[in-house]
């Protein structure tokens, strides 16, 4: 099932951009989708967020293995705060410090992480969603304040979408 994943979402709480990797960026292909996030309403400090879906099945000279946390997870979802002293980054000043290899781009840890079995076209999909929800208030990027709440926020939002998308019956925890 192909959704169209290319158009910017605008909500009350900020603006969900996707960001197509050229094939220069390093490990591009690695990643299913990318998502610029402005949503200032989150957190007083900084104001935008990646949220992003890597692959992988995709084995690389250079890199480890990826650690799964299940045996056959096949995309992981990360979300990871902008660090504010580079932004606030448009899509094309994202893609340069992407190309420059700039590893102070992002907040560690990450705020988000789960590893799911899918598609890349479901995981892509399932990445749009949660930018919409986002920027519609119903998904909180900024896990700082109830980390345990808001990444099961997150899992449930994001499992609920994949049976969605699967016509499946919209039931339990099964990733």
């Amino acid at each position: 099932m192909s959704h169209d994943t290319t158009l910017t979402r605008v909500g009350h709480h900020g603006i969900s951009e996707r960001i197509p990797l050229p094939a220069d960026v390093h490990n591009a292909d690695l990643t299913t989708a990318l998502f610029l996030l402005t949503a200032p309403r989150f957190h007083p400090a900084w104001s935008q967020y990646l949220l992003q879906v890597v692959d992988l099945t995709t084995d690389r000279e250079g890199l480890p293995a990826a650690r799964l946390d299940f045996a056959g997870a096949t995309h992981e979802l990360v979300v990871h705060a902008i660090n504010p002293a580079n932004g606030p980054l448009s899509p094309t000043t994202l893609i340069e410090r992407l190309r420059q290899r700039d590893p102070s781009i992002c907040l560690t840890p990450a705020n988000v992480v789960h590893q799911f079995t899918g598609t890349n076209d479901e995981l892509a999909a399932v990445a749009y969603a949660c930018g919409h929800a986002v920027v519609r208030g119903y998904l909180n990027p900024e896990a700082g304040d109830a980390p345990a709440v808001i990444r099961e926020q997150w899992l449930q939002t994001c499992v609920l979408t994949l049976a969605h998308l699967r016509g499946e019956e919209h039931a339990g925890h099964g990733h």
